[in-house]
């Protein structure tokens, strides 16, 4: 089921995947006031418990996002994602991964040129 807030900056779609009757996912997704958009998932159990909570958060442009998972009550892993496009057209992405004490646990860059055919 789809159901949009009066403003229309909110859905939320709840899942029934199994046809028991219960809620077992969902999605709420918002239009925030600097036109970032905050998806929440959240996955539950059949007497309604929260099993998993992802949140995504994607910028107004689609250059920074972040996924902040969520398994105990607790924020366990941040994932970063950003893009930086340069004034010649090639991007670079740095992606960072943390644990939830902040410890960085991975971290990648990757380089593109402007015409896209050379990736490092």
């Amino acid at each position: 089921m789809t159901t949009d807030s009066a403003d229309r900056k909110t859905t939320t779609v709840t899942i029934d995947s199994n046809g028991d009757g219960h809620v077992d996912q969902t999605r709420v997704s918002l239009l925030n006031a600097d036109g970032s958009i905050t998806q929440t998932v959240t996955d539950a159990s059949a007497n309604g418990t929260q099993i998993d909570q992802t949140v995504t958060t994607t910028s107004a442009n689609g250059l920074r996002t972040s996924v902040a998972y969520n398994v105990d009550g607790k924020t366990d892993d941040t994932h970063w994602d950003i893009t930086t496009i340069n004034n010649d057209g090639s991007k670079k992405e740095i992606i960072e991964d943390f644990s939830n004490d902040g410890t960085l646990l991975n971290k990648s860059t990757v380089t593109t040129s402007g015409n896209g055919l050379s990736v490092t």
